[in-house]
């Protein structure tokens, strides 16, 4: 038992989600149920690192006025975190109209298709590398999510947060 409750910071946030569910996703990044729980939060983080400073040390905070313009902010850092954004979106909002999801297998989704944006799991590489999750994007490029997530998790979230105290936890 603890002696006094844990706060969710954002760095124990990004340690306990972002991390570990990214992790999960590597090992398994033919998976599109892994690529959307490694994106959502890795996306969420955002909203996790701006209610936290709002109620405890709103200097951290005070460059944005809304959550929103964080959000800007962060898609300028980092362009990856608009395909990350966009993923998360889609996951949260599966019942689209004109969409459609296909499932093959019990928890097992194979594909997404909205007027935005489609993420599947690329099955038709015969050259022995692994299946890999690809999210096309409105304008037709395309790209894997795990190319999308490494530079969101690895560089741009440890660099952004600001550090903490044990205090802080």
């Amino acid at each position: 038992m603890l002696d006094k409750p844990s706060r969710t910071t954002p760095w124990r946030y990004y340690e306990f989600f972002v991390q570990q569910n990214y992790n999960e996703f590597l090992n398994e990044e033919g998976s599109i149920t892994r690529a959307f729980n490694a994106c959502v939060p890795a996306f969420q983080l955002a909203d996790v690192f701006y209610k936290y400073y709002q109620h405890h040390d709103r200097t951290k905070i005070s460059q944005w006025k809304t959550p929103k313009d964080l959000l800007i902010h962060l898609c300028a850092l980092e362009p990856h975190f608009v395909t990350i954004q966009s993923v998360t979106f889609v996951y949260k909002h599966l019942y689209a109209t004109k969409g459609h999801y296909d499932v093959g297998s019990p928890m097992s989704l194979n594909g997404i298709l909205t007027k935005k944006i489609e993420i599947a799991a690329d099955w038709s590489n015969e050259s022995g590398v692994p299946p890999r999750v690809t999210v096309r994007k409105r304008d037709q490029t395309e790209a894997y999510i795990v190319d999308a997530l490494r530079p969101v998790v690895e560089k741009m979230w440890p660099r952004f947060l600001p550090q903490e105290s044990d205090e802080d936890w």
